[in-house]
Parts: structure tokens; sequence; C-alpha cells
């Protein structure tokens, strides 16, 4: 970024637009732009059969065991 003052000879103004831009400038540091949240997943749509139907009735006594 440059300014250039097309005046010729250095007016007050400016003088104090060049002072203050040599006083505060900092050169801009790139941050990455923030990544986009993924959209919320649909609710899960409840089965069918219930999972426990799908289980052979000694399953629960050998998973406990």
């Amino acid at each position: 970024m440059s300014i250039s003052i097309g005046l010729g000879g250095g007016s007050a103004v400016a003088d104090l637009l060049l002072e203050h831009h040599r006083a505060y400038y900092r050169p801009r540091v790139e941050v990455p732009p923030p990544v986009p949240k993924p959209p919320p997943s649909p609710p899960p749509t409840p089965s069918a059969r219930p999972i426990t139907a799908a289980l052979g009735p000694g399953a629960a006594i050998t998973q406990v065991l």
C-alpha cells in the first residue's frame, strides 16, 4: 500500500496524514479464514425394530459375565 500526495508541496494536512500513517501503520498479518462448521447432522432415525430384539436371549448374560 502506498499513499502518494499529488500536491507537490507538503500541506499541513498531508504532513499529518503521512506522520500518522508512518507512526501507526503495521503490516497486516494474513489470518486464515475461519473454517465453516459442518451442518448439523440430522437426528438419528429410530430403527424399525428395537436393538434388544436383535440380541439373543443369552447375550446380555454373557456381556455381564
